[in-house]
């Protein structure tokens, strides 16, 4: 499948550090992992959308939210393609995908918790071989906590030799040791890293300061402020004493056998 994205080509000059990033990538794949960490304005998406490229290979990319999946899609468009019809090329639905595949972490794991079957990743995995996809791209994957995270990770084990390229500028370095552990098991190490004083001396980004203003309210905001605080502390009232509520708790599988949804808690001790 190399060459499938032969007729597109990045219509602009990298700057230094994404030209610096796009040559280290190479020495990196050894284990079939990228993980770039970028200040923000640094141009990920161009830099992945050119080694999408250079890889030439069916790709999957997952993003946190709708607006970037429509950003990654009109990039394509604006800064790769000669005013093609990409309609053949394109696609948003992990049920239809084609040579760029580009949906939310979301709808993937909507996809995932609604299969019944036990291995649930091998369905998907399955589709994503029908169309010979070969690379994930991990779009902010700080995003990549808990549930979508597990549903990811099971999907590109279950998918086998594949390679993924994990983009964010906030590495969540805050996360507990458990999940981040988890989140560089499907990242990898960090291997590349675009900082903040590179983008200030190639003038892509202005120096700032941070300044904070202290703004107290005056009385009658005060006034109003406690008014809406008396009107949410009455509608949670109601809402936790309404019988409907109580009684879809009560009746919740895990209040009523606890014990067969014991390690699904554990596990998802967020929810």
């Amino acid at each position: 499948m190399a060459g499938i994205f032969s007729q597109f080509k990045f219509k602009y000059i990298f700057r230094d550090y994404q030209a610096r990033a796009l040559s280290e990538i190479e020495k990196y794949l050894e284990n079939n992992k990228i993980h770039i960490v970028a200040a923000p304005g640094a141009g990920k998406t161009a830099l992945a959308l050119q080694k999408m490229i250079d890889l030439g290979e069916p790709t999957l990319i997952l993003v946190p939210t709708i607006a970037l999946r429509e950003q990654w899609k009109e990039r394509f468009r604006s800064d790769f393609s000669q005013g093609e019809d990409l309609t053949d090329i394109i696609s948003d639905d992990l049920n239809a995908p084609k040579l760029m595949t580009v949906i939310t972490y979301q709808s993937l794991y909507a996809d995932y918790a609604a299969i019944t079957k036990k291995n649930k990743a091998s369905v998907i995995a399955c589709r994503l071989k029908d169309a010979n996809v070969k690379v994930i791209i991990l779009d902010e994957a700080h995003h990549l906590k808990a549930a979508w995270l597990d549903a990811t990770n099971d999907l590109i084990k279950k998918l086998g030799s594949i390679i993924t390229i994990a983009l964010t500028a906030t590495p969540p370095y805050d996360m507990k040791q458990a999940i981040w552990r988890k989140y560089i098991d499907l990242c990898g190490d960090i291997d590349i890293e675009i900082t903040v004083p590179e983008l200030i001396k190639s003038n892509d980004l202005a120096e700032h300061q941070d300044y904070i203003l202290f703004n107290y309210p005056n009385r009658s905001q005060l006034k109003d402020i406690e008014s809406i605080k008396c009107k949410i502390d009455e509608f949670v009232e109601r809402v936790i004493s309404s019988e409907t509520l109580i009684t879809a708790v009560s009746l919740h599988d895990g209040i009523l056998d606890v014990s067969t949804k014991l390690t699904y808690f554990i596990s998802n001790f967020d929810y």
